[in-house]
């Protein structure tokens, strides 16, 4: 009996040790999850403050933003390509020969003169500043269930008109059309996060054919304005850390912004505001949840320092953020979900730089950059891609004898 006695003095002080280390790891780690939360609540401010007026690429420019020229026209979507037929989708296909719009795809746009709508939705990218429409973001808007599509579907029908200009040697129209459309690109990224920035890529991809073509086909006056243009939406495009910063913004607002107080809350924009989810309510979801945000955020940080390195760097400092990352999938994006991003969104820029180097073609000797090479051929200039990703898209450029 004594023997207990002496006993139970050690057992409290290890039950009171037990209780403070879990109550101190209790506090350590809602530490983590509030430097988290305040870390996102930074990047969001900055993503709300960040300027976005840049140079129009083409006259006459557009008083105003990118997303309230859009807005009309969003509202006036119809699904075009619902039953798309198969014509329709091989007349925008790589190496399909220039000509006439086939009468099955000219009666789906034909009825509400859908041409005349898809150029209006792209020439909004010759706005005097960027931001998406209100809207997209936000859950049980009209603007927020088809999101980022019409743009798409528009690059996909405005594909066929570019065939036909070509066809008909309209080089002037089928550039003022290419050029709209990679400026929208770059517009859906300005807050667009990561599916306005895949969207983008989308319809970059969906008008390169028909616009390689007009490259090929085209008069050097016509070329060297294509290429100005270019050039323009070029110098403004995004980075691709910006874009994680707007993904981690977006994403995290969304599932982890009940960790922001009422002020904080306050401080961001209502689209974000409208965005928040209520917490979870039973045990250990809450915990769960604020290891996920931790893994998050500490992803994507690491993930912007490298993001806007050439892949050629960037590949080993990957491979090294996953092991560092290594079982946190359940937690945050796996590393190599968010590469396949930025290979795609880098895939993109290489070949809007084909494009205008196209445009400007104008070397007799091999050129290597980055991304591309210009190889001099025999009354033709070839310019492919490093990634192997994109030289499937090369280009060939008949040039003239000096």
């Amino acid at each position: 009996m004594s023997s207990r006695r002496k006993l139970w003095p050690f057992g409290l002080a290890v039950s009171a040790l037990i209780v403070a280390l879990a109550v101190g790891a209790w506090f350590a780690f809602r530490l983590r999850v509030s430097k988290a939360a305040t870390s996102m609540l930074e990047d969001a401010v900055q993503m709300a403050l960040e300027p976005r007026a840049r140079p129009a690429h083409a006259t006459p420019s557009i008083t105003g933003t990118f997303g309230k020229c859009a807005e009309p026209r969003l509202d006036a979507w119809v699904d075009l390509l619902k039953d798309e037929p198969e014509t329709c989708k091989a007349f925008r296909a790589p190496k399909a020969p220039p000509g006439r719009i086939p009468d099955e795809c000219l009666a789906i746009v034909t009825p509400r003169n859908s041409l005349a709508w898809a150029r209006g939705l792209m020439t909004c990218s010759r706005a005097d500043t960027a931001g998406l429409p209100e809207g997209i973001f936000s859950e049980g808007h009209k603007r927020n269930g088809p999101g980022f599509v019409p743009w798409i579907q528009a690059a996909k029908v405005l594909a066929w008109e570019i065939r036909a200009e070509v066809a008909t040697a309209q080089y002037g129209l089928a550039f003022e059309t290419c050029a709209d459309v990679i400026a929208t690109s770059r517009d859906l990224s300005w807050g667009g996060a990561l599916l306005g920035t895949m969207s983008g890529v989308a319809i970059v991809k969906t008008v390169y054919p028909a616009c390689t073509e007009a490259v090929v086909a085209a008069d050097p006056a016509s070329r060297a304005r294509f290429h100005t243009a270019l050039e323009t939406i070029r110098g403004s495009q995004r980075l691709n850390s910006a874009m994680l910063r707007d993904e981690g913004v977006v994403a995290g607002v969304e599932y982890f912004g009940f960790e922001l107080d009422g002020r904080q809350r306050q401080s961001l924009p209502k689209e974000l505001r409208d965005r928040i989810r209520p917490p979870p309510a039973e045990f250990p979801a809450p915990i769960l949840v604020g290891w996920q945000m931790v893994g998050l955020r500490a992803l994507n940080a690491d993930l912007r320092q490298i993001a806007d390195l050439p892949d050629s760097e960037r590949a080993p400092l990957i491979a090294q953020l996953a092991l560092k990352h290594q079982g946190t999938e359940n937690f945050a994006p796996s590393v190599a979900s968010q590469e396949k991003f930025l290979r795609r969104a880098d895939e993109a820029a290489t070949l809007v730089a084909m494009l205008s180097a196209a445009a400007h073609a104008d070397v007799e000797a091999p050129v290597t950059t980055a991304t591309y090479t210009v190889t001099p051929l025999e009354g033709a200039l070839e310019l492919v891609a490093v990634d192997p990703e994109a030289a499937k898209f090369a280009i060939r450029i008949p040039i003239k004898p000096k």
